[in-house]
Protein backbone atom coordinates (compact mmCIF):
# COMPACT_ATOMS: atom_id res chain seq x y z
CA UNK A 1 0.00 0.00 0.00
CA UNK A 2 1.45 3.46 -0.91
CA UNK A 3 2.14 5.90 1.92
CA UNK A 4 -0.60 8.38 2.76
CA UNK A 5 -0.25 11.69 0.99
CA UNK A 6 0.09 14.70 3.27
CA UNK A 7 -2.83 17.08 2.90
CA UNK A 8 -0.60 20.04 3.70
CA UNK A 9 2.37 21.08 5.71
CA UNK A 10 1.61 21.77 9.33
CA UNK A 11 1.47 25.36 10.39
CA UNK A 12 4.79 26.47 11.96
CA UNK A 13 2.88 28.02 14.87
CA UNK A 14 1.13 24.76 15.79
CA UNK A 15 2.03 23.70 19.31
CA UNK A 16 4.29 26.71 19.77
CA UNK A 17 1.76 29.46 20.47
CA UNK A 18 -1.15 29.84 22.82
CA UNK A 19 -4.39 31.38 21.57
CA UNK A 20 -3.68 34.58 23.48
CA UNK A 21 -0.42 35.07 21.58
CA UNK A 22 -2.52 36.20 18.60
CA UNK A 23 -5.99 36.79 20.08
CA UNK A 24 -6.61 39.56 22.60
CA UNK A 25 -9.29 38.03 24.83
CA UNK A 26 -10.12 41.47 26.28
CA UNK A 27 -11.52 42.59 22.93
CA UNK A 28 -14.78 41.17 21.58
CA UNK A 29 -14.04 41.99 17.92
CA UNK A 30 -10.31 42.28 17.45
CA UNK A 31 -9.30 44.59 14.60
CA UNK A 32 -7.19 43.61 11.64
CA UNK A 33 -4.60 46.15 12.81
CA UNK A 34 -4.45 44.45 16.20
CA UNK A 35 -3.78 41.04 14.64
CA UNK A 36 -1.12 42.54 12.36
CA UNK A 37 0.53 44.16 15.39
CA UNK A 38 0.68 40.74 17.08
CA UNK A 39 2.49 39.33 14.01
CA UNK A 40 4.94 42.23 14.07
CA UNK A 41 5.58 41.82 17.80
CA UNK A 42 6.94 38.29 17.26
CA UNK A 43 8.44 38.70 13.80
CA UNK A 44 8.98 42.04 12.03
CA UNK A 45 7.08 44.62 9.97
CA UNK A 46 7.23 42.39 6.90
CA UNK A 47 4.94 39.92 8.70
CA UNK A 48 2.46 42.69 9.41
CA UNK A 49 2.29 43.34 5.65
CA UNK A 50 1.94 39.60 5.03
CA UNK A 51 -1.02 39.52 7.42
CA UNK A 52 -2.80 42.17 5.33
CA UNK A 53 -1.90 40.34 2.11
CA UNK A 54 -3.28 37.06 3.47
CA UNK A 55 -6.41 38.85 4.70
CA UNK A 56 -6.98 40.23 1.20
CA UNK A 57 -6.53 36.77 -0.34
CA UNK A 58 -9.00 35.19 2.10
CA UNK A 59 -11.48 37.99 1.38
CA UNK A 60 -11.15 37.23 -2.36
CA UNK A 61 -11.74 33.50 -1.72
CA UNK A 62 -14.79 34.40 0.35
CA UNK A 63 -16.14 36.57 -2.48
CA UNK A 64 -15.59 33.80 -5.06
CA UNK A 65 -17.28 31.27 -2.79
CA UNK A 66 -20.39 33.39 -2.22
CA UNK A 67 -23.20 31.81 -4.20
CA UNK A 68 -21.14 28.71 -4.99
CA UNK A 69 -20.69 27.14 -1.57
CA UNK A 70 -23.16 26.66 1.24
CA UNK A 71 -22.78 29.13 4.11
CA UNK A 72 -21.79 26.44 6.62
CA UNK A 73 -18.88 25.38 4.38
CA UNK A 74 -17.76 29.00 4.02
CA UNK A 75 -17.91 29.40 7.80
CA UNK A 76 -15.80 26.25 8.28
CA UNK A 77 -13.21 27.48 5.78
CA UNK A 78 -13.13 30.89 7.48
CA UNK A 79 -12.39 29.24 10.82
CA UNK A 80 -9.19 27.72 9.41
CA UNK A 81 -7.74 30.87 7.83
CA UNK A 82 -4.93 32.15 10.06
CA UNK A 83 -5.08 29.12 12.33
CA UNK A 84 -3.29 27.16 9.61
CA UNK A 85 -2.11 29.26 6.68
CA UNK A 86 -0.43 26.26 5.05
CA UNK A 87 -3.76 24.46 4.81
CA UNK A 88 -6.27 27.30 4.36
CA UNK A 89 -5.48 28.43 0.81
CA UNK A 90 -5.50 24.91 -0.70
CA UNK A 91 -8.79 24.17 1.08
CA UNK A 92 -10.41 27.30 -0.36
CA UNK A 93 -9.07 26.59 -3.85
CA UNK A 94 -10.23 22.97 -3.80
CA UNK A 95 -13.70 23.81 -2.50
CA UNK A 96 -14.23 26.50 -5.13
CA UNK A 97 -12.74 24.37 -7.93
CA UNK A 98 -14.80 21.29 -7.04
CA UNK A 99 -18.01 23.28 -6.80
CA UNK A 100 -17.31 25.05 -10.09
CA UNK A 101 -16.58 21.74 -11.82
CA UNK A 102 -19.75 20.20 -10.39
CA UNK A 103 -21.81 23.20 -11.53
CA UNK A 104 -20.29 23.03 -15.03
CA UNK A 105 -21.07 19.30 -15.22
CA UNK A 106 -24.69 19.94 -14.27
CA UNK A 107 -25.03 22.61 -16.98
CA UNK A 108 -23.87 20.28 -19.78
Amino acid sequence: MPPKQKLSESDPHWGRLACIDCHDTNITHQSTDSYAARCISCHNTHYGKLFYDWSKIFHEYNSKAAGLLENDIIQQLNRVRFHNLQMAAPMWKDAIKNTTQQTNSEIK
